[in-house]
């Protein structure tokens, strides 16, 4: 499956698997949306594409 574009970087996102990860994935978004690392109007992928990307199910 190739690679796929984000119109933002995902480095920095940690998940921890023993604690909820669709939350920890929210907090990380609303994080990067607040402080601008990703501007609003950004097309967020698939949600099974940023899973696979985050290497997450």
């Amino acid at each position: 499956m190739p690679a796929v574009p984000l119109p933002f970087d995902l480095s920095g996102i940690r998940l921890e698997p023993s604690k909820g990860l669709a939350r920890q994935l929210y907090q990380a978004l609303r994080e990067r949306m607040l402080d601008g690392r990703l501007p609003g109007g950004t097309r967020l992928p698939a949600s099974r594409d940023l899973a696979a990307l985050l290497g997450i199910s």
